[in-house]
């Protein structure tokens, strides 16, 4: 047997040569992000590297941030949305007293106070104020669109007049330090929080401003920090040894913080052209679910009284 066809390689022949086409990645990649860097070009350096097409993320962390950034790979790209309908955990540093242009230390420096008698209790109390369903102004310079074009561009061109706020979640702060002027917390929030407006808002509640001066992402969905490899020993790795690593979870396993059925091959065949069918057995009986067949993710959709629903199907 061919060698090549053995090992799960296409054969193709142009002009009388033979290529070697490697199989294609489907997939995430849990990426330990580092500074000085856009969440899409750490993505299109992992694209390159692997030889994939079609890739993305979830959840842009700003170049001044760290941490976990899960890269999608192939028809994994599909699955972007469903890995962010939980919370993510930030580590992050707040300096009181001084508040940016840019809500981060990346910016210029607009207004300085002195914080004499902000304690830890007082800083306490304040933060809390920010957990649950708050109303919340994104930052100037931000990739939110207004008007069709993105805040930061007309931030630059002095353009930005107001911004709405928008809701968002937060579930915990915990402090982790306060030596003053710096303030250190552990923040776990929703889709769309930013840790930016949130340093500038308790700054703003303890009447002395405040800026973001470190940013670490620990958590997106189930995805923890502890399982993200740093972008520069991914880059070193062979593309199998990723593939055999940790930091590498395959297509079909991608989701399993979303309830599971299993179809049979009948259903296969029907969910494949997009019907509802009927599923007996099942514990689920409402909401949100990933069918499987043997192993195999065949579509995400919602079930509603014993009938699954497809909306996005991968066969």
């Amino acid at each position: 047997m061919d060698k090549a066809k053995s090992s799960g390689y296409k054969i193709e022949k142009k002009n009388t040569d033979t290529v070697r086409i490697r199989p294609s990645i489907e997939g995430l990649i849990c990426i330990d992000k580092p500074v000085s860097i856009t969440s899409f070009k750490a993505t299109d350096r992992i694209r390159k590297h692997l030889g994939v097409k079609k890739a993305g993320h979830t959840g842009t962390l700003d170049p001044s941030a760290s941490g976990v950034l899960v890269v999608c790979l192939g028809r994994a790209t599909r699955l972007a949305e469903h890995l962010q309908i939980g919370t993510k955990v930030y580590e992050a540093t707040i300096h009181l007293g001084k508040t940016t242009d840019t809500d981060d230390s990346e910016g210029e420096i607009i207004s300085e106070t002195e914080i004499e008698g902000i304690n830890r209790e007082r800083v306490e109390e304040v933060v809390q104020r920010f957990t649950g369903v708050i109303m919340q102004t994104p930052p100037a310079y931000s990739a939110i669109r207004m008007g069709g074009e993105r805040l930061y561009k007309k931030a630059r061109a002095g353009e930005i007049t107001e911004i709405e706020p928008r809701e968002v979640y937060i579930k915990s702060i915990d402090i982790t330090d306060f030596n003053p002027p710096l303030l250190s917390i552990i923040v776990e929030c929703g889709k769309g929080t930013y840790i930016r407006s949130l340093a500038r808002d308790i700054g703003e509640a303890l009447n002395c401003g405040a800026h973001l001066t470190s940013l670490r992402r620990l958590k997106n969905e189930y995805i923890d920090i502890d399982q993200c490899t740093p972008l520069n020993e991914l880059l070193e790795m062979e593309r199998d040894d990723i593939l055999k690593s940790t930091s590498f979870i395959p297509f079909d396993d991608a989701l399993p913080h979303i309830a599971s059925i299993e179809l049979n091959e009948g259903n296969v065949e029907k969910v494949r052209h997009g019907s509802t069918v009927e599923v007996m057995g099942s514990d689920r009986k409402s909401g949100l679910v990933q069918a499987k067949h043997r192993g195999k993710l065949i579509a995400i959709g919602h079930i509603k009284e014993c009938a699954f629903k497809p909306e996005k199907v991968f066969i």
